[in-house]
């Protein structure tokens, strides 16, 4: 999730850039035509002529000023050609912006839809469980937990089944990303970091993620379930405490094994 937010501030940041940069060009290019002009231009016209014989950053702010109008097609009609070269550029200025500007709505809108996409597949599967309390008839304390987890589950992970997507790569390549996942996880626990790939990859196989929210209970000393069961911690910590829920004796940290072990 992070990685996404990242990449998608990136995009934006690129964009701005994108804009800025343009706008700079179209503005240099809309004063360096003035130079060379003989009779009446933009810059003698507008405000009195106050940006003719101004210091530079005057110059530069008046023309980024028109530059950044005419690409965002806002135009406010201050700032307006004198002659005919004028006139030339700034209709293929119209055009530049028009194009620009169409190009950063449109991934704007591919953004939002994208959003779009993520909020509705976790409403999708809401609503799936919905069907399954209903049906299965949970008590409604137990529901709202089953609910919340859901909800918490999916704002965490992806809502796609990674498998299924990557379903159509060839073995090799299937197993090269399998590969690039278990050393990555490796990372965050160590007491896998002394085997190779080849036997992380076996491993992963029977790997299951599990997300808990604060103060679930993950095991409990004595169940049948858990006794074979081994936890690698990959964020976050687990406090082990006596039945009464106060007196903390063990704490696991992240990179830490888990299993019915800590609480003998």
């Amino acid at each position: 999730t992070m990685l996404m937010v990242n990449l998608k501030v990136l995009k934006v940041g690129k964009m701005v850039m994108m804009m800025l940069y343009v706008m700079h060009l179209l503005g240099c290019f809309w004063f360096y035509i003035t130079l060379s002009a003989t009779g009446p231009t933009w810059i003698s016209e507008y405000d009195d002529g106050s940006g003719l014989d101004g210091p530079v950053e005057r110059q530069y702010l008046y023309s980024i000023y028109w530059a950044l109008t005419t690409l965002t097609t806002v135009g406010y009609g201050d700032i307006t050609p004198a002659n005919n070269v004028e006139r030339l550029y700034a209709i293929v200025s119209l055009l530049v912006g028009a194009l620009v500007f169409g190009y950063i709505l449109s991934e704007v809108g591919s953004m939002i839809a994208n959003l779009s996409v993520r909020a509705g597949m976790i409403d999708a599967r809401l609503d799936q469980v919905q069907e399954v309390i209903k049906h299965t008839g949970i008590p409604p304390a137990l529901a709202a937990r089953v609910r919340s987890y859901t909800s918490f589950y999916y704002t965490k992970q992806s809502v796609f089944d990674v498998d299924e997507t990557l379903s159509h790569l060839t073995p090799s390549l299937d197993r090269e990303v399998k590969a690039v996942f278990v050393e990555r996880t490796a990372e965050s626990i160590p007491i896998l970091r002394a085997y190779n790939t080849e036997f992380k990859l076996q491993l992963i196989g029977k790997l299951r993620p599990t997300m808990l929210e604060a103060k679930e209970i993950l095991i409990q000393k004595g169940e049948a379930h858990t006794s074979d069961v081994l936890h690698f911690l990959r964020k976050g910590e687990v406090s082990a405490a006596a039945a009464d829920g106060w007196e903390l004796f063990h704490l696991v940290d992240q990179g830490r094994t888990i299993g019915e072990h800590v609480l003998l």
